[in-house]
């Protein structure tokens, strides 16, 4: 219910509608009881900070806790369950490397502009141009797209040199791109320069987009994504004829399916509740296999793996 609104509508809804109150465990005879606009936001920002220092999610300990006493309440036998996971793309573009390498390169000379007193360089000035964009990226013809890259990776790594040592400015997010950027797509060479790392060596990890610099690439099913993955597993009891989403997980996009089933087996406690537990062909590891036979657990694979069919098999 709080996704759909902004913080500032769930604010004031929070003063009139019960609903919003009880989900924010809020006291609606407490005159003094209301939370500030910054709340949420705050909120979300520690969950956030906790799981990137912890590696635990605390929304989804909440959300899985939610439930399984909605489990409880329903009476639901956990013994039969399917999992599944799906791309989650990301709102970012899919840029091209030159564009990349110069909105990296933008964003920190704007970075600069607007919070220090530095004097840029000139050659980075023409960055805080309208029309500069235009004029380097898609403008650019096809027999120049080497020298381009070529002088733009350069320039990044001129850039990342002018502001080393600065360590109130080495705490930038545009740094912080800056420096993976060049980590990732740069080679340095004996003359002190640097040269852009092959296009058919780079790895799936590297920075997409510097709006989510989370996001990762996969190519699956013939299809390209960007972002992440999710899986879930979905209890179903036949008795009663309903299901339940029990546990879901979100990962970097090229975590494998068969990580994915091989963590679930082993390491949460759901598992050790079920019998049976169906999923694709994709998920299959012997260590998965190993682990469920120790708890009783049959899994059945199906043979759909998202990938064509051999000639020679049978499906």
């Amino acid at each position: 219910m709080l996704k759909h609104h902004p913080t500032s509508n769930v604010k004031m809804l929070s003063y009139f509608d019960y609903r919003y109150q009880y989900a924010l465990g809020l006291d609606a005879n407490a005159s003094d009881d209301r939370i500030c606009v910054n709340t949420l936001s705050n909120f979300r920002c520690r969950l956030v900070e906790y799981e990137l220092q912890t590696g635990e999610s605390l929304f989804q300990q909440e959300m899985e806790a939610l439930s399984e006493n909605r489990a409880v309440f329903l009476g639901l036998n956990k013994s039969k369950a399917r999992m599944d996971s799906s791309m989650l793309d990301s709102s970012c573009k899919n840029m091209i490397r030159i564009k990349l390498i110069y909105t990296v390169i933008r964003n920190m000379v704007r970075e600069l502009r607007n919070k220090t007193d530095w004097e840029l360089p000139e050659s980075y000035l023409a960055y805080l141009e309208k029309s500069h964009q235009n004029k380097t990226i898609y403008q650019t013809k096809t027999t120049e797209e080497t020298s381009k890259l070529q002088f733009l990776i350069q320039q990044a790594h001129d850039l990342y040199a002018f502001i080393k040592g600065h360590a109130d400015v080495e705490n930038f997010r545009s740094f912080e791109h800056l420096t993976r950027l060049l980590k990732e797509q740069s080679i340095p060479t004996k003359d002190g320069s640097v040269m852009p790392v092959e296009g058919a060596k780079l790895t799936s990890q590297i920075l997409q987009n510097p709006s989510d610099p989370d996001a990762t690439f996969r190519h699956k099913a013939g299809e390209t994504h960007i972002g992440h993955s999710l899986n879930f597993v979905e209890v179903y009891d036949n008795e009663t004829d309903m299901g339940l989403m029990m546990h879901a997980d979100v990962k970097e996009n090229t975590y494998s399916d068969a990580q994915y089933g091989e963590d679930f087996v082993k390491n949460h406690p759901l598992a050790k509740e079920m019998d049976t537990l169906a999923v694709d062909g994709a998920c299959y590891r012997q260590e998965t296999v190993k682990h469920a036979d120790e708890l009783g657990l049959e899994i059945n694979f199906s043979q759909m793996t998202g990938r064509a069919v051999a000639e020679d098999s049978i499906g």
